[in-house]
């Protein structure tokens, strides 16, 4: 996190290259329910399509791969040459209970 490093300049060297990107709140289930390509894209680009992208996994030079999400811009109707996709970083929902009080 930028947060904790001491220079700045470090921060920007290191820190992850997407972490302007905005969050997708979703399930365990839902996220592991995506189509993966890690590697490609899908072929079809219906408008609102959704999939997981492991990056960086088939990267040899790639030392921490993580999750995003791709979606083809429910927006966009799909009849152009080509289609803009809109890219997010998971975020797992965990159902909790509550317990105790709020005090």
């Amino acid at each position: 996190m930028k947060a904790s490093c001491p220079d700045v300049e470090e921060c920007k060297v290191k820190a992850n290259p997407y972490g302007g990107l905005p969050g997708l709140h979703l399930t365990r289930a839902e996220f592991e329910a995506l189509d993966e390509y890690s590697a490609t894209l899908p072929t079809g680009t219906t408008p609102g399509k959704r999939w997981r992208r492991h990056d960086g996994a088939y990267d040899p030079d790639c030392e921490n791969p993580f999750w995003l999400i791709g979606e083809y811009d429910p927006d966009d109707d799909g009849k152009g040459p080509s289609i803009k996709i809109n890219w997010y970083i998971p975020v797992i929902s965990v159902a909790a209970p509550l317990t105790g009080s709020a005090q």
